[in-house]
């Protein structure tokens, strides 16, 4: 039984930057040319990868709206309505009203576009190959599978949170074509004002207003979602992309976001810098007891229990180690050291610690140095 395939005119990619316009058509090139721009302006000492010095999503939470507060179903069902809460840093602190673009794109072993292009058709036509996509589809699909919105920055931390959908003929992939599950994205785009050209974009098509892009232009456009920052400056704009489980698993066996149990703990003592300046510090991150789940594996059911990534970060000096992991072992509790260098001082540093189960549970932890 094949996939579904959707039809639809080959139309210009927007493309915003002059430079882009006429030197990449492809999402390859606007990458170089954005490792280009970063390598451009490189300092001679490496940069840490647990530094945050600009504006940054750092997390991205899915969760079944409706679900207990306290411990929230991570894994969706089709047709879930799903809360998307968002942790943004921003070192600068800016007052600044932020943009934000929710999207839905799922691309899916090979299959061009976004799989939620499924809930285009009825579930009974899903093996007819040859379905024809138009201007009222599009709009369909853009009015249900992207968010457009605005937050005002909290300082140093903010986390706002929005709802999308999940596609409901989801349902098919398991129930037709026999997918244990499916691995769904969502991608967020967060840009200070006028930053982004695709807002505007999205704005214009919703709104119906003179000179807004056709639906299967932004259509065709929202299908790469690594080309929303086209066109952007690298400061002041965050993409990130965020997987999310989609299955039809009874509902106590469906995972569940891991959870750090309190803030965590920090004791800081004198740098080894000469003058004895600097600040060394051991930050430790402590979890729930039931934060690693034990659960039946949709695909060769049996019994797993899930592991945990842990990535640590800093908006000053450096994090030790950026990687880390949990385990039953270490009694529900992480430690990271921040390294400052001479003349600094751990007052005011901004500490972060994100944690991903193996099911695509997303946890975060936050916290300033006073």
């Amino acid at each position: 039984m094949g996939m579904i395939k959707m039809r639809h005119a080959p139309v210009r990619r927007s493309v915003y930057s002059p430079m882009v316009r006429l030197a990449c058509r492809t999402p390859r090139c606007v990458s170089v040319l954005i490792l280009f721009a970063f390598l451009s302006a490189c300092p001679s000492e490496p940069r840490p990868r647990s530094l945050i010095d600009t504006m940054k999503i750092l997390a991205v939470q899915s969760e079944v709206v409706g679900s207990d507060p306290d411990n929230p179903i991570a894994e969706l069902a089709p047709g879930d309505d799903q809360r998307v809460r968002t942790l943004v840093i921003d070192p600068e602190e800016s007052t600044d009203t932020l943009e934000y673009l929710i999207l839905a794109c799922t691309s899916y072993y090979g299959v061009s576009g976004c799989l939620e292009e499924i809930d285009l058709v009825d579930a009974d036509d899903l093996e007819n190959e040859n379905l024809e996509l138009d201007e009222e589809d599009y709009r369909k699909y853009i009015e249900k599978f992207t968010v457009r919105g605005t937050f005002v920055p909290d300082g140093l931390i903010s986390v706002f949170e929005d709802s999308i959908p999940v596609a409901d003929n989801f349902s098919a992939l398991i129930d037709v074509y026999g997918y244990p599950e499916v691995d769904a994205s969502l991608w967020v785009l967060v840009c200070k004002p006028g930053l982004c050209p695709i807002m505007d974009e999205v704005d214009t098509f919703l709104e119906e207003a003179p000179g807004a892009p056709s639906g299967e232009t932004l259509f065709l456009s929202l299908q790469d979602p690594e080309l929303l920052m086209a066109g952007a400056p690298i400061e002041g704009v965050s993409l990130a992309r965020k997987r999310y489980l989609v299955s039809q698993t009874s509902d106590d066996n469906r995972n569940h976001n891991p959870r750090f149990s309190e803030p965590p703990s920090v004791e800081c003592v004198p740098g080894e810098g000469e003058d004895g300046s600097g600040e060394e510090c051991s930050i430790v991150f402590s979890f729930s007891d039931d934060v690693l789940e034990t659960y039946l594996d949709n695909a060769s059911t049996s019994l797993s229990t899930e592991s945990i990534v842990l990535r640590y970060y800093s908006t000053r000096g450096e994090m030790i180690p950026f990687n880390d992991a949990l385990s039953v072992s270490d009694d529900y509790r992480t430690t990271a050291i921040l390294r400052l260098d001479e003349g600094d001082y751990a007052d005011g540093v901004g500490i972060f610690a994100t944690a991903l189960d193996s099911r695509d549970g997303m946890g975060f932890s936050t916290y300033v140095i006073r």
